[in-house]
């Protein structure tokens, strides 16, 4: 998610983030979308899982109460081999009531910096250069 809104990441040049707010299905390891699916056994594979949660979160954000059928449209081009979908059904639904019961909302809090870290624009990522590889430059 970019600035809060659902964004395709393979299309996304990472120099057009720089200074904005990126949430990545690990920003979510808490979030009750995740604990619902792993409860309702909605995980297989695991290859449709982080779009699937992503869609979700924006789908739970613009409406919090959502039918069967406007969770299955929210979840609209995210494709599953493994469940038939209902289990991933049942798993935003939980979680949608979960968040009404909490008060609170899908949309995930800003990420902080884990205790002694400092916040920088590349904190998390790696900081060894492989041998024989060049480091791109950030764009001005």
């Amino acid at each position: 998610m970019l600035d809060g809104v659902p964004t395709l990441s393979c299309i996304t040049l990472v120099h057009t983030v720089d200074g904005r707010d990126v949430t990545t299905i690990e920003g979510l390891r808490d979030h009750p979308l995740v604990h619902a699916f792993v409860r309702t056994d909605a995980v297989q594979c695991g290859f449709c899982t982080p779009g699937m949660i992503m869609a979700a979160v924006d789908l739970l954000t613009d409406n919090p109460d959502p039918s069967d059928a406007q969770i299955r449209e929210g979840l609209e081009g995210n494709l599953c081999r493994c469940t038939g979908y209902q289990n991933i059904v049942r798993a935003v639904r939980d979680a949608a009531r979960e968040l009404r019961e909490a008060g609170e909302s899908a949309r995930p809090a800003p990420p902080t910096p884990e205790a002694g870290e400092a916040e920088t624009p590349d904190s998390g990522l790696p900081r060894e250069q492989v041998p024989g590889e060049t480091i791109p430059q950030p764009v001005p």
